[in-house]
């Protein structure tokens, strides 16, 4: 009987949809970790069946959890996706993007609402644009951003442990960058093709602007970067182990829930598009979700449509925090599902820098990179302007600012090579309608974008960007 009280009392918690405080209040809140592999696609890790071996840590957290088969990032780069996560809102609301790439201090973070609930909040990253410069370490008592340091991360996390106070549920954040380029050549690689040498695969070119609109995901160099990409992945896994086994020890036998996903996607010549510098794509978009752990959820799959959007009323219910009202992702399902919710409506967006007329000093190195990879492209290439991505699974309607819009079947077309939008005018024009509605009734969330200065960043920070491909040399300009 008192197994089957608690299973109904956590049924309940997570089924109170815009309640502004929890329901019900468990013995024993749990701890919680967040564990984000940059620039992951979801077809990269071998839970979801087109790569084998690059994801087993994840394969066993699947086993024994929920697997979202069809999960969406609602932008596809590092700062308005993770600012989605961090607030439950759609970038169009919380406002961080081109041109505005700093959060307003008025968003009420995940962090800060699990912190003011008691919980212990602890953020390491890899990735630089996750700094207090960016606003985004709102609500954390320590975070810990430390680029590509070797060990950097995980001593870091050992000094948590060794600090932490064990009385105190934790939220842990963790971001791990190594399936982000430059990819390390220098050892062996299980994914490279057979016929392909260590020494082979050093030689191929890394940088995106190479490839843009000039090579296609059938050519040999790209399959080559493809396997570097996977041995990140693979390296990513290996982090996620060490970490959960580094928690298992110094929690006890206490269960930690655990939430597996990625920022966004990684393109590999799909419509000729490389990296992940524009995009709507599902290359982009589509992200792997593993959850393990909550008490009294189901083990298997659920196809049901999801959002990086719902991380955040998810989280607060399982820690028994309020959930504020007006948010634009709702509680993940907790049940496995055989088909699709065809109701339910995703949002993802993507803004483009060059179209500013007053860009601030980060949107102008942006466009530096922005306009070198897309002097290879031509017309039909649909490279230029600001672009959404409607999601109701089965469609997807892309809706350009200097194009046509496009339409998907995702259910027989998951690579977006069919466009229907010519033959399914009725269809588009449904979509279409949905968006303005939606767009129409999502009010930012925060201060307008002028209230909020522009980041303070360092020479060294812009050095970190420059390497990973996000930033160009100061001193050019990209002009208009």
């Amino acid at each position: 009987m008192r197994g089957a009280w608690l299973l109904a009392m956590i049924v309940s918690a997570l089924s109170c949809i815009g309640c502004e405080a929890p329901v019900s209040r468990l013995s024993q809140r749990p701890s919680i970790l967040l564990f984000v592999m940059d620039t992951t696609r979801v077809d990269a890790v071998s839970s979801y069946g087109h790569v084998k071996g690059t994801t087993p840590t994840i394969e066993a957290l699947a086993a024994g959890g929920l697997r979202y088969t069809h999960a969406y990032a609602n932008a596809s780069w590092t700062v308005p996706s993770h600012a989605t996560m961090f607030t439950g809102l759609t970038p169009r609301r919380h406002g961080v993007n081109w041109p505005q790439i700093r959060a307003p201090e008025t968003l009420r973070t995940l962090a800060e609402i699990l912190h003011d609930a008691g919980y212990e909040t602890i953020g390491v990253a890899h990735n630089p644009w996750l700094s207090e410069e960016f606003g985004l370490t709102q609500g954390f008592e320590k975070f810990t951003t430390t680029g590509r340091v070797p060990m950097a991360m995980e001593q870091a996390v050992t000094d948590w442990i060794r600090e932490r106070d064990p009385a105190r549920p934790f939220f842990l954040f963790v971001n791990v960058l190594d399936p982000h380029k430059r990819y390390p050549t220098g050892s062996e690689n299980p994914f490279l093709p057979a016929d392909v040498s260590v020494e082979e695969a050093a030689g191929v070119s890394q940088e995106g602007v190479t490839y843009f609109c000039r090579a296609n995901a059938d050519e040999p160099d790209v399959a080559i970067l493809r396997s570097l990409y996977h041995a990140g992945v693979a390296k990513a896994d290996q982090r996620l182990g060490w970490l959960l086994e580094q928690l298992r020890v110094a929690t006890g036998e206490r269960d930690i829930v655990t939430i597996v996903t990625s920022d966004h996607g990684e393109q590999f010549g799909e419509k000729k598009f490389f990296e992940h510098m524009l995009g709507v794509h599902e290359a982009l978009l589509h992200v792997p979700l593993i959850v393990h752990g909550v008490p009294g959820a189901a083990v298997g799959v659920v196809n049901r449509p999801v959002q990086l959007a719902d991380l955040m009323p998810t989280i607060l219910r399982w820690g028994q925090a309020p959930v504020p009202a007006h948010l634009d992702g709702s509680p993940l399902p907790m049940k496995t599902t055989q088909g699709h919710d065809e109701q339910r409506t995703i949002l993802a967006e993507w803004y483009d820098p060059m179209g500013m007329n007053e860009p601030t000093f980060m949107a102008r190195l942006h466009r530096i990179v922005l306009k070198r990879a897309r002097e290879a492209c031509d017309p039909t290439d649909r490279v230029f302007g600001n672009r959404r991505a409607l999601i109701r699974y089965p469609f997807k309607l892309i809706r350009y600012a200097r194009y046509p819009p496009a339409l998907y079947d995702l259910s027989a077309d998951p690579e977006e090579r069919n466009d229907l939008a010519p033959t399914h005018p009725a269809e588009v024009a449904e979509l279409t309608t949905e968006l303005d509605g939606l767009l129409s009734n999502a009010p930012p969330a925060a201060s307008p974008l002028a209230d909020v200065a522009e980041p303070r960043v360092s020479t060294r920070m812009l050095g970190q960007l420059r390497q990973l491909g996000y930033v160009g040399d100061p001193s050019n300009d990209a002009g208009p």
